[in-house]
């Protein structure tokens, strides 16, 4: 989102000067269409912009000549596993990315996921022969190489486990939790100093990383560096103050500086907190949920089939892929988020209202589910549930601009609480200085009988955005009093 700009010096007059007038509906019908992409696109766009992360394009992306669609036969194409048995649903994962790599011989993202399937049932020495083929197709592939990077360290393998890491690095050197991972190793080999500058790098690039503060406090007390330590154990405890192994960190080193009192006072909340986390432990242990855990974990994984099948413009088998993850996880939103911009392309609107419902019933408090909502209740000309929606995204995100830009052009194009409309543009303009902003301010001021205004909020829009047509054909408009 673009950062909130104060325009102290906007000459746009105070809404309570405006002359509202219920002959002042909108009557051109470009500006109807451009307002209608505007709300259309902003939301939905940035949602799924926030979700994917597209890999590198390679040299062909196209499917493989012998792959068909839905109609063939095929893992991919096959029924699905019975949901309740969990060696099908493992089996069904492999076969679905194996078909995925069939699909996209040359694509290295397809045998990146194969080898996490693999991984995931824990075959390592399966899941690092697929991840070697997809370095082979991309050689700056990160994911893969941190991967792997993983399955040597699990074999006790340090120095491979810091090539691959350092590989990562070298590709990507701010990739957040690598310098993490390549401390570990490198502690595992005794290389003191090192681990030490692994770590602080892993603070200067990961932020609030409690982890490597902690390991930080730990490596400086096996230095004998007590102070070093305890500044460390402190700073986890700020960060997170049920970190039971930083008290015994401090409780052992408040020992060898001689501040014993302290030293109890640190076990014993040690204690109290190693306790609390046994009777969690035991707890979670009991409610723990095998066919659960794998249900989750295949529609993870098939929501990462189902989105490569869209990236790469294979729509059909990518809905198909992606119905299978909901079906499997009614929780997870991503399988959900990729459908609704499915059915959204293909103008199937009440599909897609329908699993937006889903989204906020999932996530009760993201306001961008709620837009998306009200997006799609305009399309459906449910005007009031379009409203309600925009309403609660408000109250949820009451700093960000979107709610009431949403609001100001419902009302416009309904031609009802004009001045209500105005004053929710102007809202919107100061939260974010945007070009849709002051567009749907331009068209409020209009309705409301403020050519000036108008003309003055079209122009900033401009300003923004130079190239934008629409928003200089309605200055154009405005300019001839249209």
């Amino acid at each position: 989102m673009t950062k909130r700009k104060k325009r102290g010096k906007r000459k746009i007059k105070n809404s309570s000067r405006a002359k509202p007038s219920v002959s002042a509906p909108m009557k051109r019908t470009t500006w109807f269409l451009a307002g209608a992409a505007i709300i259309c696109a902003s939301v939905s766009v940035f949602y799924l912009l926030s979700l994917l992360s597209q890999p590198k394009e390679p040299q062909a992306t196209k499917p493989d000549s012998n792959s068909t669609e839905l109609s063939s036969t095929g893992p991919a194409d096959s029924i699905p596993a019975p949901e309740h048995d969990v060696a099908a649903l493992k089996k069904e994962v492999i076969e679905v990315t194996t078909r995925l790599t069939k699909d996209f011989p040359k694509e290295a993202e397809a045998f990146y996921l194969l080898g996490l399937a693999h991984r995931n049932q824990g075959s390592s020495e399966e899941a690092v022969m697929w991840w070697e083929r997809c370095v082979e197709l991309d050689p700056n592939h990160t994911k893969a190489y941190r991967s792997m990077g993983e399955v040597a360290l699990d074999k006790g393998e340090y120095e491979q486990a810091v090539e691959l890491w350092e590989k990562v690095l070298e590709i990507d050197p701010k990739m957040p939790g690598v310098y993490n991972s390549l401390a570990c190793a490198l502690m595992c080999l005794g290389r003191a100093e090192e681990t030490v500058e692994a770590f602080q790098k892993d603070i200067e690039i990961s932020g609030p990383s409690v982890h490597s503060r902690f390991m930080l406090g730990k490596q400086y007390q096996l230095l004998k560096e007590y102070e070093k330590a305890r500044n460390y154990y402190v700073a986890v405890i700020r960060m997170a103050p049920d970190y039971a192994q930083a008290y015994h960190g401090l409780a052992t080193v408040s020992k060898v500086l001689g501040e014993e009192d302290k030293s109890k006072e640190f076990m014993a909340r040690f204690r109290e907190l190693k306790a609390l986390e046994m009777k969690a432990l035991k707890a979670r242990d009991k409610a723990f949920d095998d066919l659960a855990s794998v249900r989750k974990t295949v529609a993870k994984a098939l929501t990462d089939v189902g989105q490569l099948y869209y990236l790469r413009k294979s729509s059909t088998k990518a809905e198909k892929v992606l119905q299978r993850a909901a079906a499997l996880d009614e929780e997870q939103p991503e399988c959900r988020i990729l459908l609704t911009t499915l059915y959204q392309q293909d103008g199937r609107v009440n599909e897609a209202f329908e699993l937006h419902e889903q989204l906020a019933k999932i996530e009760p408090n993201n306001a961008v589910h709620q837009g998306n909502i009200g997006v799609l209740s305009v399309q459906l000309k449910r005007y009031d549930r379009a409203e309600k929606a925009f309403r609660k995204a408000i109250d949820l995100a009451p700093k960000q601009s979107f709610g009431y830009r949403y609001i100001a052009y419902l009302y416009l194009i309904t031609n009802r609480k004009l001045p209500e409309a105005r004053r929710l543009a102007e809202q919107a303009v100061w939260f974010e200085s945007t070009g849709e902003n002051f567009f749907i301010l331009a068209w409020a001021c209009h309705a409301n009988d403020d050519k000036a205004d108008a003309i003055s909020a079209i122009q900033e829009a401009i300003k923004l955005e130079p190239g934008n047509t629409q928003y200089r054909q309605m200055y154009e408009d405005l300019k001839k009093g249209n």
